[in-house]
């Protein structure tokens, strides 16, 4: 299904699914999906599976995004975004279902200035959540994700600005190229308040790489063998120094 320039279509109730080359395409439009459901449908370009968003403004409420599959084929670029990948614009998901979604980048949810909110992120494979641009999580659970040899981070992987809020990121597991399975901050800031990071089996579960000066990573907060700011609210239980 295509979504066009200037379009602002809305679809309730629906089902998309078992399409071969990926599920929803968005171009420029300001598309709603509620109590939707997009599964099994698969990608063999740099685009995601699930719903592939380009300079748009979406919206996603109750939705499930589920067993979708992205592989990079014959392209040079790895696969992004097996449930959603939004380039440009924003995406907003309130009360998702993203689970057993798969791509090199991103496996659950990939993409720019993304607000994610009492969503479910699990199971996905080539890690939970990418984000982008100023992107947040509030009130979420990400569990269950694997890396992949593209990524970093197993559950979330920030690349520009993120906030972490009343969010639970736990049982994750890191990529071969990356040791960290819980969060990982590969941009400019990442602010963390009443979060627990936890079960990440023998890995860190927080990890600053790149350009960042690792002493401002976390706003408020420490990493590498710091604990996190008294009065942020946060905690990091299990997997070895922070």
């Amino acid at each position: 299904m295509v979504c066009g320039t200037g379009s602002a279509p809305q679809f309730t109730r629906c089902a998309i699914s078992r399409c071969g080359g990926g599920g929803v395409s968005c171009k420029g439009a300001s598309p709603t999906f509620a109590d939707c459901k997009i599964t099994d449908n698969r990608s063999t370009i740099e685009a995601a599976a699930g719903v592939d968003c380009t300079d748009c403004t979406s919206t996603f409420l109750r939705c499930e995004i589920s067993r979708n599959l992205a592989v990079a084929g014959d392209c040079s670029l790895p696969a992004q975004g097996g449930g959603l990948s939004s380039r440009g614009g924003s995406a907003t998901l309130m009360d998702c279902d993203i689970e057993s979604n798969s791509a090199n980048r991103g496996g659950g949810v990939s993409g720019d200035n993304l607000t994610l909110r009492r969503c479910k992120v699990h199971g996905n494979a080539g890690g939970g959540a990418v984000l982008s641009g100023n992107s947040s999580l509030v009130n979420c659970a990400v569990w269950g994700n694997s890396g992949a040899e593209f990524e970093c981070g197993g559950g979330v992987y920030v690349l520009g600005s993120g906030t972490l809020i009343n969010s639970t990121i736990s049982a994750n597991a890191a990529s071969s190229l990356c040791p960290a399975a819980g969060v990982v901050l590969g941009g400019s800031s990442l602010e963390i308040k009443n979060c627990t990071i936890w079960g990440t089996s023998g890995s860190p579960g927080l990890e600053g790489r790149g350009r960042t000066n690792p002493r401002r990573l976390f706003l408020p907060g420490r990493l590498l063998g710091r604990q996190l700011q008294p009065g942020s609210g946060s905690k990091v239980r299990g997997g070895g120094p922070i």
